[in-house]
């Protein structure tokens, strides 16, 4: 791991930042070894454990031992966020609302898991239109109900990457967010925007390769939550804002460069979107993007096409899917200077293409959940537990249409119609004169 490069005024903490950087891995190590335990005891998946988080622990004995072997920072859940408290030292930034009400599967009731998912399928049953006027409660809704599924199948950093041969999943996500921050020239002293921050890997991942600082936005307060923890070891270099990126709460030529790692696509409107970040930023600073686009191939009047496409729209959240001549001519819109683009898909090795850890192909612990027998064996697990009222009503609704969205995603990249990598880099030009 490059050592961190603390920036001026802040290097007499720079040892305090090594030792809980030393004891939060250790931490995750410990953790990591008691979770496989935890998962063992729960039929083997933690989605179907992070859907039983509302329940008493006395309804499930077989939860409750594993919860026991599990780690906790506080006496909380054993991710040390279900019951609203954070880690002892984590802060971070409050960003625009110093209280938030966070809002997870974990946490909801059997009535409003129901409520929430009902609202979500009516939502993408709209049209286009209307589901782009209501994109917040579209994208709020989804990752309410997705993100502890997700954060067990993915881990930190909730996106694809090209992968080399013999390349793990993790290494391949990582070299693939230090190529934006190479290509962003990001060094210590910079403020960087990261448009859609997630839960906070890649931002965490960023600040130690690069030392910059870094704001993350993002308007899911459960999503801010685990940012928080994922980047506690570099929290001096990481600062959130709870807002919607279409309108950022900071003032004009504010940031030092910004990136975005597949969560432009949530977007109503690209070149507004785009405008913003534009905005925000200061004159001659960079802007590196990862879209999900439609490639060429895509043919409209094709019926499996425009069926693929769907299911990748609901599994996702997306009001629409643009195509890369519409992102490129967006970007141009908005007023950046378009420096380079390509799709980087074809940069993955012919025996590991993005879609290879949907396919089951890559076998080990951590990638079970994301592969077809393990989406199915979590389905089977939670129409089980359901009718038992040992998982809220609705989470297997959640498992279904995320099962669908994963098997699109892996048709939309053996088809060529669908790259969730569509690179671009663009500059704020400088005013005339300089």
């Amino acid at each position: 791991m490059k050592e961190i490069q603390l920036p001026v005024g802040a290097q007499a903490h720079q040892d305090a930042e090594k030792r809980a950087a030393r004891d939060f891995q250790r931490h995750e190590q410990g953790h990591g070894r008691r979770q496989a335990l935890a998962v063992l005891a729960l039929f083997g998946w933690r989605q179907a454990g992070a859907a039983f988080g509302h329940v008493p622990p006395s309804h499930y004995p077989l939860w409750r031992r594993a919860h026991s072997i599990a780690p906790r920072f506080d006496g909380s859940r054993a991710d040390g966020l279900q019951s609203g408290r954070i880690p002892a030292g984590i802060s971070g930034g409050a960003g625009v609302d110093a209280k938030v009400t966070k809002r997870s599967l974990g946490n909801l009731t059997q009535e409003e898991v129901k409520s929430v998912v009902d609202d979500y399928v009516g939502l993408h049953d709209a049209g286009v239109e209307r589901k782009k006027e209501r994109y917040r409660q579209l994208v709020n809704q989804y990752y309410d109900l997705v993100t502890d599924f997700y954060e067990w199948g993915w881990g930190k950093s909730f996106h694809f990457a090209p992968r080399r041969r013999s390349e793990s999943f993790k290494a391949s996500q990582i070299r693939h967010q230090h190529f934006l921050a190479d290509k962003l020239s990001l060094k210590p002293g910079m403020q960087v925007l990261d448009v859609g921050c997630g839960v906070g890997g890649p931002m965490g991942n960023l600040a130690r390769h690069c030392g910059a600082s870094f704001v993350g936005i993002n308007n899911n307060a459960y999503q801010i939550e685990r940012a928080k923890v994922h980047t506690r070891d570099v929290e001096a270099l990481c600062r959130f804002i709870k807002s919607d990126y279409m309108q950022i709460p900071r003032s004009d030529d504010h940031y030092d460069g910004a990136i975005s790692i597949e969560a432009m696509p949530h977007a109503p409107d690209k070149t507004a979107a785009y405008a913003e970040i534009f905005r925000v930023l200061r004159p001659g600073a960079g802007f590196a993007c990862y879209e999900w686009c439609l490639t060429d191939a895509f043919d409209p009047s094709n019926a499996e096409h425009r069926q693929i496409k769907e299911g990748i729209m609901t599994g996702s959240a997306l009001p629409d899917i643009a195509g890369t001549t519409e992102v490129c001519e967006a970007v141009r819109a908005a007023g950046f200077e378009l420096i380079e683009s390509l799709d980087l898909a074809g940069e993955s090795d012919p025996e590991t293409p993005w879609y290879r850890a949907l396919q089951g192909r890559d076998f080990s612990l951590a990638s079970i959940p994301r592969t077809p027998l393990g989406r199915v064996l979590t389905n089977l697990i939670l129409r089980v537990a359901e009718p038992l009222r040992l998982a809220p009503q609705g989470a297997r609704e959640v498992s279904t249409f995320l099962n669908w969205g994963a098997d699109t995603l892996v048709e939309g990249g053996r088809t060529g119609i669908f790259t969730p990598m569509f690179y671009f880099l663009a500059r704020k030009p400088l005013p005339r004169g300089n």
